[in-house]
């Protein structure tokens, strides 16, 4: 089993990157929310990660945290998730944001997650809410970690476009983008409008 990799980032896609450690080049699928906060390319990076085995493919699932990590696991542990459906449930919020609105029983915050209708909500709740209480104990209290003003303008800005209706990897991609020009106190108003010049440039 791999554990993790570090290693330089060589590139990114849609919804993987490619790191390179020991002279290996290895394609790992992210979260939306992993991708938002990854290094610029030919930086160092170091993803714990998940390793999928099909009868067709080996797939590798990476995480800057180990607490999306454990969330992770405990998501593809309920019968009928799996590892790409987990994804994109860790995408549309950030880990602690997850965690609270399970341990708290938030259906309304549960079903904005694309796929996730109110029966599935209530599968979370049901199955992970003791699950996730127990790892908030452990890693600390499931409020809102205190964040400097680069990382609120980047997660206000990935909110809004969600809001508008893109999707996470979409919104992601376009933050990623701007974040290796942009100047770290950029508010997210001047991040929301670079995103969308940059949405609209994509579709033409």
């Amino acid at each position: 089993m791999i554990a993790y990799v570090r290693g330089s980032l060589v590139c990114t896609g849609p919804d993987f990157v490619i790191a390179e450690a020991g002279g290996l080049g290895y394609r790992i699928y992210v979260s939306a929310s992993t991708f938002q906060r990854l290094p610029a390319s030919g930086q160092e990076v170091k993803l714990f990660t998940y390793h999928h085995v099909r009868e067709d493919a080996m797939v590798l699932f990476g995480f800057l945290t180990m607490e999306e990590y454990e969330i992770f696991m405990h998501l593809i542990g309920i019968s009928g998730i799996g590892p790409k459906g987990a994804l994109v449930m860790l995408g549309a919020l950030q880990p602690r944001q997850f965690i609270q609105a399970v341990v708290a029983g938030d259906e309304n915050v549960l079903t904005r997650i694309s796929g996730v209708g109110k029966k599935t909500a209530q599968r979370l709740v049901l199955e992970l809410k003791d699950k996730l209480a127990a790892l908030s104990a452990e890693t600390g209290p499931v409020s809102p970690l205190p964040a400097d003003a680069a990382v609120k303008g980047q997660d206000e800005a990935y909110e809004a476009l969600l809001a508008l209706g893109y999707t996470s990897q979409e919104a992601a991609r376009a933050l990623t983008e701007i974040r290796r020009d942009a100047a770290p106190d950029a508010s997210s108003d001047l991040l929301i409008r670079q995103a969308l010049r940059i949405m609209m440039r994509e579709v033409r």
